[in-house]
């Protein structure tokens, strides 16, 4: 199963650097948001790296390998790479050196969070506009895609899934939610298979992001989701 599952994660990347291409090359139609300096020639930066999370995102979904810390690095996507870091590490350290490990990891995070504070703070209080939503809705919610318009901030989540889904959909769509990432979680982490460490760095990025919106994102979860609940041994 592991040697499929890398199968179909080459085709998958095949088909999403094809689809990256063409809207370089301006034949899928996009939004005109690109600016002067990003274009070269007939090609343009591509809409979806507009978004440069999505593409961290799906990096993390797919097989591991050398292009997966490239994507991250190249993305600038701290989010990413605070859910790589650690799943990376439980995969892949034996347990004696965890605890080194991790302290060195803590610190190259600080580190990280150091080049660009700014964003930071603006999480935080992206979170606290999310919660203050939730709070003043907690059963029902203000209903889905009412962040956008009723936030203080204009934007289409509070960068964080737990608590986008918590002022949009309160208790009523929070608790669900949750009970569908336990079962599933634990199914997950008893499979054997390599993409569970994918999905664990995905939902440790959705902390502090919001693919879980984007329509290829949602593919590829499911995707990982299903190879690993259904794995039963190669």
């Amino acid at each position: 199963m592991s040697e499929r599952w890398d199968a179909v994660g080459k085709w998958i990347a095949l088909a999403l650097a094809v689809w990256l291409l063409l809207d370089a090359a301006r034949i899928i139609p996009a939004p005109d948001v690109i600016l002067a300096d990003d274009t070269i020639g007939p090609l343009r930066r591509p809409y979806a790296l507009e978004h440069p999370n999505n593409l961290a995102a799906w990096m993390l979904l797919m097989p591991w390998g050398l292009w997966t810390p490239a994507a991250i690095v190249l993305t600038q996507s701290r989010g990413a790479l605070f859910g790589f870091a650690p799943a990376l590490i439980l995969r892949a350290v034996p347990r004696r050196w965890l605890t080194i490990v991790c302290m060195i990891g803590a610190v190259l995070g600080i580190v990280a969070l150091a080049f660009r504070p700014g964003t930071v703070f603006a999480r935080l209080d992206l979170w606290q506009d999310g919660i203050r939503l939730f709070l003043s809705s907690p059963i029902m919610g203000h209903g889905t895609g009412s962040y956008a318009a009723l936030g203080s901030y204009q934007l289409d989540t509070a960068h964080n899934a737990m608590i986008t889904i918590a002022a949009e959909n309160g208790l009523f769509g929070l608790i669900p939610m949750i009970w569908m990432l336990i079962a599933a979680g634990r199914e997950i982490a008893r499979s054997p298979h390599p993409a569970k460490w994918g999905l664990m760095a995905f939902w440790i990025q959705q902390m502090f992001d919001d693919q879980w919106l984007h329509p290829i994102t949602s593919i590829l979860l499911g995707i990982a989701a299903a190879v690993c609940i259904f794995h039963r041994g190669d």
